[in-house]
């Protein structure tokens, strides 16, 4: 059987899987789909070997760590052959941070596999926390940064491109929810898109935020500073060298007015919804407002940002829904009338959710 060192830290946990011997006598490791043997490499000279033995109280697999130290690949030091003077017990110092740290990684891989592992009290003593959790607990910013970087540390490139990849696809699953849900209100559609910002920088340049302070949730766009007394508010201004407001509405917003008497214009158009024009005049009244004077950010500091030529990006409606129950004929004269509209707007970019989610979801299979 291949024996194969696993540099922890450096090499892939997820290519990595313990499974029960078909005779249910032992277990055997099993890495990129292939049984093997694993020795566990701690640091430069310190390994730790793992056999099962079955259990006949709980019929479970008793797990047996060895550790030893290896120099220059010669000699080995370990505590399992007493004939050998030359080998003594090793200790391993959790106090030192690395080997700390790789210590308890290797552990938890080792819980995963509970329903068939026995460790004892252990599990009753010991418990691995929820990382999320322990960073949200700490209250002090700084020491909350210094912890995620710790933990971003022990990851390699490729690690966290996939840890990236499998938030961007829950966050993909979380969008078509809430777009399914006619429940759904402005609120909670703007703290999804505060949350992941970086949905909302698929939509421009001009929406590439270099830090938290880009981006202000719920803004002033009127006369008085963005965080006072406004005559006119907007869902989130971003700054990034220049202004851009976004104003969403809801996916179930009405694009056009309902039915074919309502909606049909006689030039071959269709009549857009008293909805869908507030929103683009409300849009159309930021721009107008905005001045350059008292701009501030969410810490009350003065914004260097050119407002002069600002842009607004206004997310409204569903076209899947809209053209639900149309005819062809009907369904071109919406889409060429919404198109027309669109390509002649020249400070308002305007686009729905189901697009929104098209252009989400193509980023994120494309990132697979």
């Amino acid at each position: 059987m291949e024996k194969i060192i696993f540099k922890i830290g450096i090499s892939d946990w997820e290519l990595l899987s313990l499974e029960p011997q078909r005779d249910g006598k032992t277990c055997w490791f099993v890495y990129k789909g292939n049984f093997c043997y694993i020795i566990f490499q701690l640091t430069n000279n310190t390994y730790c070997e793992w056999t099962f033995f079955k259990s006949s109280e709980t019929n479970k697999y008793i797990p047996r760590p060895k550790f030893y130290k290896q120099d220059k690949g010669e000699v080995e030091i370990s505590a399992d052959n007493a004939k050998d003077t030359a080998k003594k017990k090793v200790i391993i110092d959790l106090k030192e941070g690395d080997v700390t740290k790789k210590f308890w990684e290797m552990i938890n891989f080792f819980q995963k596999f509970k329903e068939f592992v026995d460790f004892g009290k252990f599990s009753q003593t010991f418990s691995i926390a929820d990382i999320k959790q322990s960073i949200d607990d700490i209250k002090d910013d700084n020491k909350k940064i210094e912890l995620i970087d710790q933990i971003i540390g022990n990851y390699t490139i490729a690690q966290l491109e996939r840890i990236l990849i499998k938030s961007k696809k829950k966050c993909l699953e979380q969008f078509q929810i809430m777009l399914n849900d006619e429940n759904v209100n402005e609120k909670i559609w703007q703290k999804f898109f505060d949350d992941n910002k970086w949905i909302l920088s698929t939509l421009s340049t001009k929406l590439i935020f270099e830090n938290e302070d880009s981006l202000i949730r719920e803004g002033s766009a009127g006369q008085s500073d963005n965080r006072g007394i406004g005559e006119s508010y907007t869902d989130f201004i971003a700054y990034n060298k220049v202004m851009t407001f976004v104003e969403i509405k809801k996916p179930t917003t009405p694009i056009f007015r309902k039915g074919q008497k309502d909606g049909a214009a006689r030039t071959n158009t269709w009549s857009f919804s008293s909805e869908f024009i507030d929103g683009v005049s409300q849009c159309l009244g930021q721009i107008g407002n905005i001045t350059e004077k008292d701009n501030y950010g969410r810490n009350y500091q003065e914004i260097q940002c050119d407002s002069k030529c600002p842009k607004s990006i206004f997310i409204i409606g569903n076209l899947r829904t809209e053209f639900a129950g149309k005819n062809d004929k009907e369904i071109k004269i919406m889409r060429s009338t919404f198109e027309t509209f669109r390509y002649n707007s020249k400070n308002v970019e305007i686009i729905t959710y189901d697009e929104l989610y098209e252009r989400v979801k193509y980023i994120v299979e494309e990132l697979q």
